[in-house]
This record gives C-alpha cells, sequence and structure tokens, in this order.
C-alpha cells in the first residue's frame, strides 16, 4: 500500500472520493445536453472553477447537428501531493473514455489531473486538465 500522505486517513479518502465523483460528471458530455455536465460538477467546483464553467455556459455551445457525446467512467483515484497544512491537493483520476458519433464509438484510457484546494465547505476543485 502506498504511504499515506496525511495525518488524518479520512482526507485522502475523501479527496479520492471527491476526484472520482468530478472527473464523471466533468468528463461525460453531450452536445445536446446543453453544458450538464459542468452544472452536475459545479458543486464540487472552487469558486475559481465554478466562475470559470459559469462563463462557458453563458458563451453557449457550438451548434453541431451531429450528436456526438462522450461518458468517463473513473477507475480509480491516487494522491499525488498534499501541503503540510492540508489545504491544496492534486489528484489523478484514472478514466475510461467512450466517445460516441453518428459514425460509431471508440473508447479509450486517460488520466484526468486535477488541483484541489480546501475551502469553507470541504475540498473543491480547482483545476482539471487532461493528460495525452
Amino acid at each position: 500500500a502506498p504511504p499515506l500522505l496525511t495525518k488524518l486517513p479520512q482526507t485522502q479518502s475523501t479527496l479520492t472520493a471527491v476526484a472520482v465523483t468530478f472527473a464523471e460528471r466533468w468528463g461525460s458530455y453531450s452536445n445536446q445536453a446543453n453544458f450538464e455536465n459542468l452544472r452536475d460538477a459545479r458543486e464540487l467546483m472552487s469558486n475559481r472553477l465554478r466562475a470559470q464553467a459559469d462563463a462557458q455556459i453563458a458563451a453557449g455551445a457550438p451548434k453541431n447537428a451531429e450528436f456526438y457525446g462522450v461518458t468517463t467512467r473513473s477507475l480509480g483515484a491516487q494522491v499525488i501531493t498534499l501541503d503540510e497544512d492540508e489545504r491544496n491537493a492534486q489528484v489523478l483520476v484514472s478514466t475510461q473514455r467512450s466517445e460516441t458519433t453518428a459514425s460509431g464509438e471508440r473508447t479509450g484510457y486517460t488520466g484526468l489531473l486535477l488541483q484541489l484546494v480546501q475551502q469553507s465547505d470541504g475540498w473543491r476543485v480547482d483545476s482539471a486538465e487532461w493528460q495525452k
């Protein structure tokens, strides 16, 4: 088992639970759902990321007649870093992503690197970056 990065074991469990849930919501998208994925993930976002998501929703989605959708499933998460005062953390979530278009479906695997911050209401995702 990997060594605990925290004095409180529940911190690591909380971080991975938030990360796994966020990754599935953030990464599942349909061009016909009007940013429902961002709305679903909103409660897990920091104030900064929530403002970015709100701006993206306000800008609107590109209009595309052909269906495009992605379903993301979290396969696991690992806490990469946790600062000493336990206010900032980095978590890597392993995901399976299935893309569906009018011409078919394809499945791939990728990581989602999340930066989390401790806010007054708990751990929140501050940034999300898909790994190549």
